[in-house]
């Protein structure tokens, strides 16, 4: 079943400075940063395609583009002869790639047109990762090899190795690259990570594309144990969270883009694939939760795997920042549960920055005395967990500017949850003991 869903408001924008690519401007509430689009070529032909992209995607996000070119190491043998050969041979690479890496540059990028070249020495992943750190890089451009047997694995272990390192998306470009493709489809799982690459995905598109949300089931493999075949519950579930996430993202979408979504039953990343190449899709977007056996359960395979069998582009990102993985989970989902510890300080923290100065009531809902109401009409000013005491501390002010000042202490904390609103907006904050929950709801303003 395929739905579509028109955007329609444009996003607000953020100034471009004078040296920068001028393209359609950058909304500032996304999480990515607006650094330059960083390119990783060695300036060989098979490469042109990846700075095309990274030219025409810097130029939509607003942003300038730098290309990085790494010189790896040259094999070490173990006779002096050969480490005096090897040392000759460094001293003639440098400026035979970096002439070769420019005169590509020059060739396809218009006159006038603002970039910088980095050449580094080292591991081509850590040192293209180094740059994109150093440049605070929105993006990562990499070329895909050739889809042979030796191409195939160089192709797919390049882009794996810095989509683990890199905390910005890894864009890895087909040769034929041209344009920003118009028809992109998005792997989700209803998971952060997901979530993002569909948010990633959206800053390059225009009026007129197309994005289609892909939900598959997880397929078996060694360490995942069979998933039963969508039942009727399951797939109404599936359909709710994607008209949910469908309707948040288009809150973001540059006016004028289609949104569509469509589940795919008992799929792989093959069929992924397929559904992509038949759709007309140049770019599949993915998300992914980490190395090892995490990383597969997005979508039933890994962020790898697409990288390695997709003939089209692929924008993989990387796990969302910790404070960020509660907004983006509220984009799927009405509700939020964190029950880890680890992540209340810095949960507590966003909701405490994003509600500052509502009106909200408070509740204790005990299961014996019922709901019990503590306070109404009172202003919040944060929350805060303690880890060495184990609870949990509800703030309020009577006013702008009162000194009076009301804190409700929680203790025995077992888990917390958030509830959100349709509009984007936070609902409502509960905290959780064994017998009872405390239930701070916000007033709708």
């Amino acid at each position: 079943m395929t739905n579509t869903l028109h955007a329609t408001p444009p996003r607000a924008g953020t100034r471009v400075e004078p040296t920068q690519t001028r393209g359609r401007p950058i909304d500032a509430t996304y999480p990515f940063r607006n650094g330059p689009v960083v390119l990783a070529s060695d300036g060989r032909e098979q490469s042109d395609g990846s700075l095309i992209a990274a030219r025409l995607v810097a130029a939509r996000l607003g942003v300038p583009f730098e290309v990085v070119t790494v010189l790896e190491p040259l094999p070490v043998y173990g006779t002096s002869d050969g480490d005096e050969l090897a040392a000759l041979a460094e001293v003639d690479r440098r400026p035979i790639r970096e002439a070769r890496v420019r005169r590509q540059i020059e060739t396809l990028t218009p006159q006038g047109e603002h970039w910088l070249l980095h050449v580094r020495y080292g591991s081509f992943a850590h040192e293209v990762a180094a740059v994109a750190r150093e440049r605070a890089a929105s993006l990562v451009v990499v070329g895909a090899a050739p889809h042979h047997r030796l191409g195939f694995v160089v192709a797919g272990a390049r882009a794996a190795q810095l989509l683990h390192i890199l905390d910005c998306p890894v864009l890895s470009t087909a040769p034929e690259f041209t344009g920003v493709p118009s028809r992109t489809v998005v792997a989700t799982d209803f998971a952060p990570p997901s979530i993002r690459a569909a948010e990633a995905t959206l800053r390059l598109l225009e009026a007129g594309d197309t994005l289609t949300l892909v939900h598959a089931v997880p397929v078996y493999d060694a360490y995942i144990p069979p998933s039963p075949p969508l039942t009727s519950d399951s797939r109404a579930r599936a359909e709710s969270s994607m008209s949910h996430l469908r309707s948040a993202l288009a809150l973001r979408a540059p006016a004028g883009v289609t949104l569509k979504t469509h589940i795919i039953d008992g799929g792989v990343e093959w069929d992924l694939i397929e559904y992509a190449r038949a759709q007309g899709a140049g770019l599949i977007a993915v998300g992914t939760h980490g190395p090892g056996v995490w990383e597969r359960l997005f979508v039933g395979s890994s962020a790898s795997s697409i990288l390695h069998a997709a003939k089209s582009s692929v924008l993989a990102c990387p796990p969302p920042p910790a404070a960020d993985r509660v907004r983006l989970q509220l984009q799927a989902t009405d509700t939020v549960t964190l029950p880890r510890q680890d992540d209340w300080q810095t949960f507590l923290t966003d909701v405490s920055t994003r509600n500052a100065g509502r009106t909200a009531s408070l509740e204790i809902d005990d299961p014996d005395l019922g709901a019990q109401i503590q306070g109404v009409g009172l202003r919040f000013t944060g929350a805060a967990y303690d880890p060495h005491d184990d609870r949990v501390e509800l703030m309020f002010g009577s006013g702008p500017h009162s000194t009076q000042h009301l804190t409700h202490t929680i203790g025995s904390v077992t888990n917390l949850a958030l509830l959100g609103g349709a509009d984007g907006r936070d609902r409502a904050l509960e905290v959780h003991q064994q017998r009872e929950s405390t239930i701070l709801t916000f007033a709708v303003e």
